[in-house]
């Protein structure tokens, strides 16, 4: 018995070692395996031949399954002009290793690289939202970063305001916001803008009264008692609308009641401000038609809104060339201007000196100076000019950031958008960074 004491503990270490070498040996020649299996998909790649590489990339993933051995295959396919399979392995990485930058790094590239913005983005978006940072993915965003899909088309449109713009296919209107979904079918005769009110005038041809939309489209106020309503203007912060009749202009509340006219032109009603035109000569009026100076003017710049006053500042023509004025009438600076568009940012309006426009700063000062055709002011950011007879985009800076290739522009919106004229058509354009990483 005393025998088996010391043979027992014998065996059991015997088979313990015997067992740590087939284990080892087992692992060993998995391992051996493996290395064979890389060895031979890495020499069919360089051979070419991709059926035969695929084979023992995915033999050898099965033994070892990392995102590095996943990625060198999405770069066999890469290699060999696979690239919808270089996609396909590319997406997959990420679906396992979602945190792993290297394998955004390869299927962003990849897109780029095919030019398929739309999957850039679509992937920076999920890399961005898991918290990731690549330097090589940074890059290109910024390279594409002015790099605009069209969304919607129309035969007409005016300008944003309030986060909404008119638009018109044939001869019936409605409107779209900044990112392209439609606010108001359409199907009306005449509009007038979306403004800070949260209203925008709206008429059919065979209703007599006119009504005002809210943001979302539903017809909130009718306006009654008014005998003819042939256009409609913007509704300021005290629903005081410009309304024509016939060829005549006047002012009225949402209720109907005649404020004051009848004028040939005018503008919106803001900052207390109202210029309005009798024959060739415009005035200035308040909020009661009372006259606020005893001047006359050749022309008042007004935008496609028939907004005059924005950001406390307006141009005037007088006879020699356009001033800028504040709205208790000020003049600010004694530069005179021979042309002059209304500020949409606190800086930035577009001026004409001489024969080519640049833009000024708030208080008058130059702030780019004059070296395009024709342009409009700044607006969040960016500014529409054209050069050689095409329109594009500059940043503040005076960069041109979305290369002059349309018949005409609109202002850029917040949300990343802009309209612009192609040959037959006004176009919705926004920015790909806008729509996914903002």
């Amino acid at each position: 018995m005393k025998n088996y004491k010391f043979i027992v503990p014998i065996a059991l270490v015997v088979l313990l070692l015997l067992g740590v070498y087939l284990l080892y040996d087992s692992r060993s020649k998995t391992e051996q395996r493996y290395q064979s299996y890389l060895a031979e998909a890495r020499e069919y790649r360089r051979l070419g031949i991709m059926v035969d590489a695929e084979d023992y990339y995915q033999r050898a993933y099965e033994i070892h399954p990392s995102s590095a051995l996943g990625l060198e295959l999405a770069a066999c396919y890469d290699e060999l002009y696979y690239p919808d399979k270089a996609a396909s392995a590319g997406e997959q990485m990420i679906d396992d290793y979602p945190t792993e930058v290297s394998a955004y790094e390869f299927l962003i590239d990849h897109y780029y690289r095919q030019g398929s913005i739309l999957d850039v983005y679509k992937y920076a978006q999920i890399y961005r939202k898991r918290g990731l940072h690549s330097d090589q993915i940074e890059e290109i965003l910024t390279a594409e970063q002015y790099t605009a899909r069209s969304v919607s088309s129309y035969h007409n449109v005016t300008t944003f305001c309030a986060g909404a713009c008119a638009v018109a296919k044939k001869d019936y209107w409605g409107f779209v916001d900044e990112t392209g979904n439609v606010i108001a079918a359409l199907r009306y005769d005449n509009v007038g803008p979306y403004s800070d009110s949260g209203f925008a005038g709206a008429k059919l041809a065979r209703d007599k009264d006119a009504f005002f939309l809210d943001k979302n489209g539903n017809k909130r106020w009718v306006l009654e008692g008014i005998d003819q309503i042939d256009e409609l203007g913007y509704v300021n912060s005290s629903n005081v609308v410009p309304l024509r009749s016939g060829d005549k202009w006047a002012y009225y509340d949402m209720d109907g009641n005649r404020l004051f006219g009848d004028f040939d032109e005018v503008s919106a009603m803001n900052w207390g401000i109202a210029a309005v035109r009798t024959g060739d000569l415009w005035t200035l009026r308040d909020s009661t038609g009372t006259p606020l100076n005893q001047e006359t003017y050749l022309g008042v710049a007004l935008n496609e809104n028939h907004i005059a006053c924005w950001y406390d500042r307006f141009f005037v023509e007088q006879g020699d060339g356009w001033h800028l004025l504040d709205s208790k009438l000020n003049p600010i600076g004694t530069t005179v201007y021979n042309g002059a568009r209304i500020f949409c940012d606190e800086n930035g309006a577009a001026v004409r000196i001489g024969d080519l426009w640049g833009f000024i700063n708030h208080d008058g000062s130059i702030m780019l100076e004059p070296k395009y055709e024709d342009a409009r002011s700044f607006s969040n950011g960016l500014a529409a000019v054209e050069v050689n007879g095409l329109w594009g985009y500059i940043d503040t800076e005076g960069n041109m950031v979305i290369e002059p290739q349309y018949f005409d522009a609109r202002d850029f919106t917040a949300s990343g958008s802009y309209f612009a004229k192609t040959e037959y058509d006004w176009t919705l354009y926004r920015l790909y960074s806008a729509q996914y990483l903002n």
